[in-house]
């Protein structure tokens, strides 16, 4: 009895751990506008607009960092994800936080996708949370 016991939480374990993998149809093709950065919530002075990416199936990404525009590579297995090649344009935008926002979304090592909101973590701390547009 005792070994079947233990098979069945073998199993449940297996199980809850698969079900950390993003689908990429969770992921991919569609707009996200970024809700929060670094703990607080997005205000209207925060950003010349407000930053958005999108991830394509090609393993290509695009948006904006609220001031300029973006792209590069990203690489994502299970909940890593990896950002390569990263360029973008070069405007200055007075109190933007586009720094900060560049800097935490080249650091973020997990993406988590729940309920139409993508999540960015570095070290298991939230980053930056963004919402799904349509």
């Amino acid at each position: 009895m005792r070994f079947y016991l233990f098979l069945f939480s073998l199993s449940m374990l297996f199980t809850a751990c698969n079900s950390a993998k993003i689908k990429t149809t969770d992921f991919i093709e569609k707009q996200w506008e970024l809700t929060e950065i670094d703990g607080a919530a997005v205000t209207d002075t925060d950003f010349t607009r407000t930053p958005q990416l999108f991830f394509k199936s090609d393993g290509s990404f695009g948006g904006n960092d609220g001031c300029n525009g973006m792209g590069g590579l990203y690489n994502l297995e299970n909940e890593k994800i990896t950002l390569s090649e990263v360029i973008g344009t070069k405007m200055f935008c007075e109190g933007a936080k586009d720094r900060l926002f560049n800097s935490l979304l080249a650091n973020a090592d997990k993406v988590k996708v729940l309920n139409d909101k993508l999540t960015f973590y570095t070290n298991d701390k939230i980053v930056l949370v963004f919402k799904k547009i349509d």
